[in-house]
């Protein structure tokens, strides 16, 4: 997969080419759907299939402090693109002279490049404050003679009722502590990657050491213990996380530790993707440290006789 970066790189684009335009924060399974209808089109067109994103979030720029976490970091976001055969992907800087483009001039760039096809949500918005809407481009598409096919919202059971798939929705999910749930919506369990920094260690002296993670600007579930797994060294681990303010010990910030069960080495200052599988229980504090150490143990010994797939 090419990896470009602008609006002019739309007039370098091969004539016919099949573009879909979004976040993609995740690449959830409604991405994906969006995107298996556009990798067919390119397919039947022998044609190149182009995405074209924002990176990071407008809401950086317009309302930093209203910026969602994500749910992929770039790297992985890019890995999760390329494995959906996407040819392209278009990088846009979320620059105050991007994001001041009404909708009429976003399209006009579009329009200007010659695609043959575009696929989108139908949710889809663009254009300075969201002003185009799906029903604005349709019109301008037929007006101009470029194919639009507009996808619905990917729907996946979650208990006994059908929701739309969202990132906002998967967000709230891992906030909520249901990555289970999470992972039903991404087609995957939620990936938070990180290098091992230092941390006080006590994991050690409880007999587990952990590895301690910094999320910077990823979605960390609520507080709790978790099921997960890593690959080091190409071989999976079963991984016990725990997420909290280690309240036994009167802590105040919010940690995310992983201890990898039957893992020797060193992890520091290492590239560190841990998959989040389910959930075991919420946090708890604990009456001392032989209370807290029975504590972990069960929830190793769990993690051990969970099923890893």
């Amino acid at each position: 997969m090419q990896i470009d970066s602008g609006l002019d790189t739309l007039k370098r684009l091969r004539q016919n080419s099949v573009l879909s335009i979004g976040n993609f924060d995740g690449v959830h399974v409604g991405h994906q759907k969006i995107l298996s209808t556009a990798r067919q089109l390119a397919d039947k067109l022998k044609s190149e299939l182009v995405v074209m994103t924002f990176e990071p979030h407008p809401t950086t720029v317009l309302r930093p402090e209203l910026a969602p976490p994500r749910l992929s970091a770039l790297e992985l976001k890019r890995e999760l693109l390329a494995a959906l055969r996407v040819d392209r992907l278009i990088e846009l800087a979320p620059t105050r002279e991007v994001l001041s483009l009404e909708a009429a001039e976003f399209y006009r760039h579009l329009k200007d490049a010659r695609i043959a096809h575009l696929v989108e949500g139908n949710d889809f918005n663009f254009g300075k404050a969201r002003g185009g809407n799906i029903m604005l481009l349709k019109e301008w598409c037929r007006h101009d003679s470029i194919s639009l096919d507009v996808v619905e919202h990917a729907q996946v059971m979650l208990g006994s009722s059908s929701v739309s798939v969202s990132s906002s929705l998967i967000r709230s999910l891992l906030t909520g502590g249901d990555v289970s749930a999470a992972r039903t919506c991404l087609g995957r369990p939620f990936r938070m990657i990180s290098n091992v920094i230092h941390g006080d260690e006590r994991g050690r002296t409880l007999g587990y050491p952990t590895a301690n993670l910094d999320p910077a600007d990823q979605v960390v579930p609520d507080h709790g213990v978790y099921f997960g797994a890593t690959m080091l060294d190409d071989k999976k681990y079963r991984v016990a996380i725990s997420i909290g303010s280690k309240p036994t010990f009167d802590g105040i910030e919010t940690t995310v530790e992983a201890y990898v069960l039957d893992f020797k080495g060193d992890l520091y200052d290492k590239p560190f993707q841990l998959d989040f599988i389910d959930r075991i229980r919420g946090q708890e504090k604990f009456d001392g440290v032989e209370s807290l150490k029975k504590a972990i143990a069960r929830d190793v010994e769990q993690v051990r006789d969970a099923t890893l797939n």
